[in-house]
């Protein structure tokens, strides 16, 4: 894609020929007052190793689930905010990614040595739903990792290049 350029679904349509499958839209858990719940899991814990917070540790971060009915489906899911391509990834199990990685961040998974991605995306969804606009969640059935990293490197969606 041209630099500056925020790629789109057609663009994805146009490239590769495909059409993925709206599968939800996510919404973050709220609380009584109607606002996201936000929390900051590391500040609730004991660091007994001394590890440092990673670049997206800090937080603060939200809740959200995405049904069981999905728990078989697996591929390329696409994560779309305002028909902008946002961020791209494989998965074996879609809700035991978006539900147990994304969905739910752990103490653990705000410091080095683990996986960024997890804060980061949960982080841009926070984000993104108090700006209230929606992240639409798009899945190519079963399609492979090798497609997916073609994807990702030429669209280059916004939140995957923060990764980098």
């Amino acid at each position: 894609m041209a630099a500056g350029h925020e790629p789109t679904l057609q663009d994805l349509s146009r490239e590769f020929h495909l059409t993925p499958e709206l599968i939800w839209t996510i919404d973050p858990d709220h609380n009584s007052r109607g606002g996201i719940t936000e929390f900051n899991p590391w500040e609730r814990f004991p660091n007994k190793n001394g590890l440092m917070l990673h670049a997206w540790g800090e937080g603060p971060f939200c809740r959200f689930r995405i049904p069981g009915r999905f728990r078989n489906c697996s591929g390329i899911y696409i994560l779309v905010t305002g028909g902008k391509v946002t961020f791209v990834g494989w998965c074996q199990n879609l809700v035991q990614r978006m539900n147990q990685h994304y969905g739910t961040i752990s103490p653990r998974k705000c410091y080095e040595r683990s996986e960024p991605e997890n804060c980061l995306v949960n982080h841009r969804i926070l984000e993104v739903a108090q700006s209230k606009r929606k992240v639409q969640l798009y899945l190519i059935q079963d399609g492979a990792s090798d497609l997916c990293e073609m994807i990702i490197s030429r669209l280059n969606p916004s939140w995957n290049s923060d990764l980098e």
